[in-house]
């Protein structure tokens, strides 16, 4: 079973960069958000084992 994975960065080029880190090692990214709130909505709709999140975003911090 893959680890799914939610990824919050106000930085696109991050998100992609973990996206692709992510992607060789079997996991999965079931969702991004790009700020605080939004992290905190996909975080409840789609329960990840885990989430990556900036210290410092828009809205709310990690």
């Amino acid at each position: 079973m893959s680890i799914r994975l939610l990824v919050a960065d106000d930085a696109p080029f991050i998100r992609e960069i973990v996206r692709q880190a992510t992607d060789k090692v079997g996991m999965i990214v079931v969702a991004e958000a790009t700020n605080g709130e939004e992290a905190v909505r996909l975080a409840l709709q789609h329960r990840p084992d885990v989430i990556l999140m900036d210290m410092v975003m828009p809205e709310k911090n990690g």
